[in-house]
């Protein structure tokens, strides 16, 4: 029976090993890596948007009219687009530090609400 009572010890060496490891992992190298993640997310936004194609292009007349009416009409709209484009890319910046901050926060508030469901099932 030794061989048991060395699986048990393996299991609970296991289970409290990765509760004691867990928080150490997920504000180190979890943390490193949603970092990267966050702005490996952020560029690829960026480049899908295309902001800086239409600041490059912002000077450069449309369908190649060079009068003063589709010059300012070119000038205009891509300037509009880049509002606009710069926009979306601040509310995906919202989204990305916001979920950065539900990662962080996420270990907290489940010890914080493990503890008060313990301390509620006693005070009933």
């Amino acid at each position: 029976m030794p061989q048991a009572r060395n699986v048990g010890k393996l299991i609970v060496g296991d289970v409290i090993g990765g509760v004691v490891t867990a928080p150490v992992f997920w504000y180190t190298r979890g943390l490193s890596d949603a970092a990267r993640y966050a702005l490996r997310f952020l560029g690829a936004r960026y480049e899908s948007l295309g902001i800086s194609v239409w600041a490059r292009n912002l000077f450069v007349p449309m369908f190649g009219q060079r009068d003063v009416p589709g010059m300012l009409i070119s000038f205009f709209l891509r300037l509009f687009q880049i509002v606009v484009r710069t926009i979306a890319l601040v509310a995906w910046l919202a989204v990305t530090v916001l979920g950065f901050a539900l990662y962080v926060s996420a270990p907290i508030y489940i010890v914080f609400e493990f503890f008060r469901q313990l301390v509620g099932l006693f005070v009933r």
